[in-house]
């Protein structure tokens, strides 16, 4: 039978949290590091990026990525990605035990500033692994707690 997770976003500048409808709470740092060059994709273990904490530690080996730097998910393909990276990693680790029939619903707290292009943006990063998004102002979701 399959189950329904409830997750809660909060899509940061600097930290990105999830908490779940099982009482999981994680945050992490919201960027990815890249390999520049093959020996430093050797030191990272033969990993094309690293991210979070983990990207930060070994920053000096790699082209960092921190796609909501300005407030919102910079208009690029690279930030795109990094975006739908943090999120899939983060979701991944808040339900470890997810079945591929299980469903996940996300509230997804954006930036007031956040245009619609920017909602849409995230609606399409997260298709893959969200099965239902609600995109909701930081403002209205601290006013609501």
């Amino acid at each position: 039978m399959s189950e329904t997770y409830y997750i809660g976003v909060d899509l940061g500048t600097t930290r990105t949290t999830v908490v779940t409808s099982t009482g999981k709470r994680i945050t992490k740092v919201t960027c990815v590091g890249y390999a520049n060059n093959p020996i430093a994709k050797k030191r990272i273990g033969g990993k094309d990026y690293l991210l979070g904490e983990e990207a930060e530690a070994n920053r000096l080996a790699l082209e960092m990525v921190w796609p909501l730097g300005e407030g919102t998910i910079k208009e690029d393909q690279n930030s795109l990605d990094a975006t739908r990276l943090i999120l899939k990693d983060i979701i991944a680790e808040a339900i470890p035990n997810k079945k591929p029939d299980d469903k996940v619903y996300a509230a997804i707290g954006v930036p007031a500033e956040a245009g619609k292009k920017n909602k849409t943006d995230i609606i399409d990063i997260t298709k893959d692994f969200i099965d239902k998004v609600l995109i909701i102002s930081e403002p209205f979701a601290v006013a609501y707690s």
